[in-house]
Parts: structure tokens; sequence; C-alpha cells
């Protein structure tokens, strides 16, 4: 079930924001509004399989200051989101597999996020490779085994060698590793 965090980082890209209690201006676009309990509500209704909290996720910066300051942007939303989603899926769709998205750059972040979460309900956790090579990706998978991760979702793989790591770790490592991009949805499309 996708939550829409994509859709959310290309509206942060645009200068464009979701529609909430303030107005709008005249130069943004209305957009979806997703909160936890939304996604957590079409969860308890459709009966998924497996879904993914809503994240706001990190953009591709070239620069280490920058990404330390996006990080910290999102960090405190993500950490409430993640237990907010965490609390409410057990209250009303405990059977559905819960997915928290790891958004940052660093295995220091990975170590702060995994802090500060600690010991919420969730099945696995799931981790977008956009700006990542095959070792960074490696580094992050091998730290998830060691802190005890088992099921895995890896966001926006659509390339072999990604896919080819992605079926080491699944058969050395991980019960359970899934994939996804948005361009094979666009693949499907044409």
């Amino acid at each position: 079930m996708d939550t829409g965090g994509f859709q959310k980082l290309s509206a942060e890209i645009k200068r464009e924001r979701t529609v909430g209690k303030h107005p709008l201006s005249k130069y943004e676009k209305m957009l979806l509004n997703l909160s936890p309990e939304t996604v957590v509500n079409a969860a308890a209704q459709l009966k998924p399989t497996a879904m993914m909290a809503l994240d706001a996720p990190v953009r591709k910066l070239p620069d280490f200051e920058q990404r330390e300051r996006e990080f910290r942007t999102k960090f405190d939303r993500n950490v409430r989101w993640a237990i907010e989603t965490s609390q409410l899926t057990l209250k009303r769709c405990p059977e559905v597999s819960l997915f928290i998205p790891v958004q940052c750059y660093t295995l220091q972040h990975l170590e702060d996020f995994m802090k500060a979460i600690r010991g919420i309900h969730m099945t696995g956790l799931s981790l977008p490779i956009r700006g990542m090579n095959l070792f960074d990706i490696a580094l992050f998978l091998v730290r998830f085994h060691q802190v005890g991760i088992r099921n895995v979702h890896l966001l926006g793989v659509s390339a072999f060698f990604p896919m080819a790591l992605a079926a080491y770790f699944a058969r050395h490592y991980f019960r359970w590793v899934s994939l996804d991009a948005q361009t094979w949805r666009q693949a499907a499309v044409h």
C-alpha cells in the first residue's frame, strides 16, 4: 500500500504543499493530505497484506551539510509518524504487516532513528535506495540484520545489480525481502 512519500517529496521540491488546516496561497497547488491516521484507516478497510508507514522522504543532496540539515529537519516528523502509525496499526489492523521507512543518509542517522523508535510494533523496515550505491545499500542491509530486522522492503529498485544484491540478502540474511520502483509502474502503463 503506497503512502505517498515519493509524492510528498516531489511536492516539496516543487514548493507545493499538502492540503491542511491553513489556506492555500494562489501559488500553491492542492495535493492529497496524508496522515498516519489516513493510512491506517485505509489499511483497516482494505486489509492489505502489508503497508508502509507514512514518511517524509529525504532529498538526494550532494553536500554533507545539506544532507545533515535535511535529515534533522525531517527526523522528528518521521519518528512521530512511525510511532503513531505503529500504535494505530496495533489498534485498528494488527493483522496487517507494518514496514517503517528509513529516511536517512548514514549509518549514524539509522542509529539515531532506530533509537528513537525503539520498542514500536513493526514487521520490518523499508529502505529507499535513491542516491545510494551498492556498497551503501549493503551496509544498511547488514546493519538491519545486526539489529534483528528480518523483513525488508527496498524502494526504488529497478536496476539489475540492486536486485541481485537484494536476492543475495534475501537468501542469506532475511526471511523476506520485497522490492518496488516508480519506474516499474510507469513502464507497465506504456
